[in-house]
Formats: structure tokens, sequence, C-alpha cells
């Protein structure tokens, strides 16, 4: 949503226009640091033809966006680690499972639907995920 240039950009937007003060867009802290890591790594920047991002540029970005009336920071809902566990424990070296499992979990145990372009969630909708799959 961030990135103009970025080919989901427009429905992010549309899907973010949604958002209200009783149905927000929710952040974590993985989310926020995801967010950061993302935002001021050169070659994203490069690949969205974005100008150079120093860390403070990104931060002032996220506490732009998270001072929005509709954003709200959540803290992690309890039982949110017992069910990422559960998520994570993939009998194969899945390293991104890790991120994906946790972000599940988090969404699963605060009873909040998750919206996203990467399909790799749909594995966690039997969980309870409440998946919004965004597509082109």
């Amino acid at each position: 949503m961030t990135f103009s240039s970025h080919p989901f950009h427009a429905k992010a937007h549309a899907e973010f226009s949604q958002v209200t003060t009783t149905a927000p867009a929710c952040f974590c802290r993985a989310t926020q640091l995801s967010f950061l890591r993302l935002i001021s790594t050169p070659a994203v920047q490069q690949h969205y033809g974005i100008q150079s991002l120093t860390n403070a540029d990104a931060l002032s970005i996220l506490a732009i966006q998270l001072a929005l009336p509709t954003v709200h920071v959540f803290d992690e809902p309890i039982g949110t680690v017992k069910l990422w566990h559960k998520l994570a424990a993939f009998n194969t070296p899945s390293p991104k499972v890790g991120m994906d499992a946790y972000l599940s979990a988090f969404a699963i145990t605060g009873q909040l639907r998750f919206v996203t372009t990467d399909k790799d969630f749909k594995q966690f909708v039997k969980h309870g995920l409440q998946l919004e799959l965004i597509t082109l």
C-alpha cells in the first residue's frame, strides 16, 4: 500500500479505505518490524522506483500510519504463542512459515480478519484464520 508503483497498490489502498475506527486496520510489533525492514531495504526501494529512505524516514512513515484514527496497534492476544508453535510445527524446513504462522496465530487468537496478497496463508484457514486474499 505504501509504494504506488506496486502492482497491488490500488487494491490494497481500496481495502484500507474501508477501515473505520470500529473496524480498524491492525498492526502488531511483528508487522511494524516487517514494514520497517521492507520499506528501508534499498533493493525494494530500487525495484519500486522509490527514492532512498533512511531508517528515520521509515520510522516517520510508520508513525504517520499508526497515528491514523482507523489504525490500532494490538498487543499479543492470550494464546498466540501456543497456537503459533502449533501452526509452525512443520516436519520440513520452512523458514518463512515461522512468521506466517505467528501472524496467523495472532489474527486467530485476536479474532481479526487478515488481509494479504500472500496465498501461502490459505493453509491457516482450516485453523480459523479469517483470510481475505487480495488478488490482481
